[in-house]
């Protein structure tokens, strides 16, 4: 039996990892991010810590760098967990950083036992041992090496365009505006694999934002941030040329200046305008592409692909919400004008003759 953390900020993935793993004796701990994960391993010293790439407070890797630098518990070893269609980004940085294990997810319980097994008999990480992966369904268990991954660049783009539209199709089923904005945060942090990701809505375009969420930041430091001005600098350019922008180094751009006070150190940029053929809504904007020094071609691709089809949803999701307004609004005029028939009929009741008064007469 060995202790296991399992550390996610979403419940159903670790509730699966704990049933799956707990059939098999082991003992697990639960953290919803790297800071809390942090502090259980200082107290617990699992064996093993299973680690979602993208956590709010710290992505993986820092939560990894965080853990390296401690003495005491330096030799932790972990397993990174994420969707299949980011290993080939991430693999080369969680090998520089001693995690030789990627867990691709949703996999079969086989292969999560399989991997968790296989990383627990490890004798340490400075051996190096070969990368594990469970995305490919053919051979579901392969080393890293020159033939070890046999897909091609067109089936990556194939697997994450299929992503895409499978995350597309759920937004679809939300009608309320903000949820479905707090939603799409997360789904473009998650595809694109991004440190932080910030969707903000105008009121107006070129105004005050309506409605702004963000991704990968503690709701704490977020509420401190707050929304960034609409019209200043790399965000305002964003919405004034209503273009994507694409930059390797924010030190390097002058117009990067504009962010709100106590904004995180920044450095590779991706941002969207939110727009259908007929307004612009506002823009999603990423930071720090994980695992490599940049956003890529392909990322910008999915990035506009996923805002103009959020544009679209946004749009359907308002008329959905006035529609609803609309019909409240009937509902309580309808209330009012039955309240306002009952008590003119309570009024007249006196002077209307009763059926026991007509048979009197």
């Amino acid at each position: 039996m060995a202790t296991i953390l399992i550390v996610d900020d979403q419940p159903a993935n670790r509730d699966f990892l704990v049933a799956l793993l707990g059939h098999q004796g082991h003992r697990l701990l639960q953290a919803s991010d790297g800071a809390e994960a942090l502090a259980k391993v200082k107290v617990e010293q699992p064996d093993l810590v299973i680690a979602d790439l993208l956590m709010p407070t710290m992505d993986g890797f820092e939560f990894v760098e965080r853990l390296r630098a401690d003495p005491a518990i330096t030799q932790t070893k972990i397993i990174f967990s994420t969707a299949a269609y980011n290993i080939r980004e991430v693999r080369p940085r969680a090998l520089s950083c001693g995690v030789s294990y990627i867990l691709s997810l949703p996999a079969k319980p086989r292969l999560i036992l399989n991997v968790v097994n296989t990383a627990l008999s490890l004798p340490d990480l400075s051996s190096a041992p070969p990368l594990i992966e469970t995305s490919d369904p053919q051979h579901p268990w392969l080393p890293a090496g020159p033939q070890a991954f046999s897909m091609t660049r067109v089936e990556v783009v194939s697997l994450r365009l299929a992503a895409l539209i499978e995350c597309c199709r759920e937004l679809m089923l939300e009608h309320d505006p903000a949820r479905l904005l707090a939603q799409v945060c997360q789904v473009a942090r998650e595809l694109i694999t991004a440190r932080y990701a910030a969707v903000d809505l105008l009121e107006v375009e070129g105004e005050s934002p309506r409605y702004f969420f963000s991704s990968g930041l503690d709701q704490e430091l977020a509420t401190r941030i707050g929304p960034p001005p609409a019209g200043h600098g790399l965000l305002g350019k964003l919405v004034n040329e209503n273009r994507p922008i694409r930059l390797r180094d924010l030190s390097l751009a002058p117009e990067a200046a504009g962010f709100p006070p106590h904004y995180p150190a920044m450095a590779s940029f991706l941002g969207m305008p939110i727009a259908s053929p007929s307004r612009l809504y506002g823009r999603l904007y990423l930071t720090d592409k994980l695992g490599m020094p940049e956003f890529s071609e392909e990322d910008e691709w999915l990035a506009a692909n996923l805002a103009d089809q959020v544009a679209l949803i946004y749009e359907n999701a308002l008329g959905y919400a006035k529609l609803q307004r609309h019909v409240a609004e009937l509902e309580r005029q309808a209330k009012e004008y039955a309240a306002a028939l009952s008590q003119a009929e309570a009024r007249l009741a006196p002077f209307n003759p009763t059926e026991s008064s007509h048979d009197e007469r």
